[in-house]
This record gives structure tokens, C-alpha cells and sequence, in this order.
């Protein structure tokens, strides 16, 4: 094959096409989009899950807000000490009658002490692997949650936040 000045040009622009092809294939390995969510917040009463107080003497609500207080006991828990509530919240299932709710209890902004989170059957709720389900098919019945509180030898004051986690599910029966 003679080397014309067609047949140069041709090699020149195969070559950049494949060196083109290989370096820019124009894929891509990141994107970045702004995207727009509206969360609706409703009363307790209208919630999905809602989570009420059951009634204890460690449970009060003001405003919405579920406050865990041993107040009502002249001084509080004493040091070193395991006090187990009696049932301290409900959670009712008001939602979509084909969803389950898992719920979860964090407990690691507590300090001073351990709060631990128990269901009815004295399952540890607050373990990292344990839930509570919640499922279409108690949707009239009331789940009771406990608090076991065990204070630490020192005088620092059992205090922080738990956070409660929600997820849905489908249910599949």
C-alpha cells in the first residue's frame, strides 16, 4: 500500500477517532441535581404511627413533645439504681392498612446513665439490631413500650435525647 496523501490523512483521523473513543467515551461517574421534597407534619392523633402517652408517671406531654422525667418521684432515682417503668408510651397504627411500621430506639444521646427501651415481651429495643414492628394487622391494638433506667455511681443526672426511628414497609401477607 502506497502511502498518498489520502491514505495519511485517512490513518491520522482513525487514529484520533479511537484515541477520542477511548479517553472521552462520554460517560460519566457523577451528577449533581437539585430536587424539591415536601414532608407533611400532622397532629399525633392523624399520624400514621401515632405514639401517645400510655399513662405512666415517668411519661408527660406538653406542646406535642413527650418528655421521660422521673420529677414526679421525690428526688428522682437514686444513684446506682435500675428502675423499670410501667407501660410508658403506646404506639397505634393509624396508617395504610398494607404498611408496617419498624421503629427504632436510639438511646446513645442519653448520658449519666442507661436508658434502655423494652417492649412487652422485654425485648432491648435500644440494641442496635432490635425493632419494634408495628403491623397492619394491629392496627386497633396499642403497643406499650418500657423504660429501664439504671443510673451510674456518680451524681450526674441521667439526661440527653432519644430518638425514635421510623420506617415503612410493605406488608406482604
Amino acid at each position: 500500500m502506497s502511502m498518498t496523501k489520502r491514505n495519511v490523512l485517512f490513518v491520522l483521523g482513525l487514529v484520533v477517532a479511537i484515541g477520542g473513543m477511548a479517553i472521552a467515551s462520554g460517560a460519566f461517574t457523577q451528577v449533581e441535581a437539585d430536587r424539591t421534597v415536601d414532608v407533611t407534619v400532622d397532629d399525633d392523633g392523624n399520624a400514621f404511627l401515632q405514639i401517645e402517652d400510655a399513662g405512666s408517671d415517668f411519661v408527660t406531654t406538653s406542646d406535642g413533645e413527650i418528655e421521660i422525667s422521673t420529677a414526679n418521684f421525690d428526688g428522682g432515682v437514686h444513684q446506682n439504681a435500675t428502675v423499670t417503668t410501667d407501660s410508658a408510651l403506646n404506639l397505634t397504627h393509624n396508617g395504610n392498612d398494607d404498611m408496617n411500621y419498624t421503629v427504632h430506639f436510639d438511646t446513645t444521646g442519653v448520658t449519666g446513665g442507661d436508658l434502655v427501651v423494652r417492649d412487652e415481651d422485654g425485648n432491648n429495643l435500644s440494641a442496635s439490631d432490635t425493632n419494634l414492628t408495628v403491623d397492619s394487622d394491629d392496627a386497633t391494638a396499642d403497643n406499650q413500650v418500657y423504660f429501664e433506667i439504671e443510673t451510674k455511681d456518680s451524681e450526674t443526672d441521667l439526661s440527653g435525647n432519644l430518638m425514635i426511628e421510623i420506617n415503612e414497609e410493605e406488608d406482604t401477607t
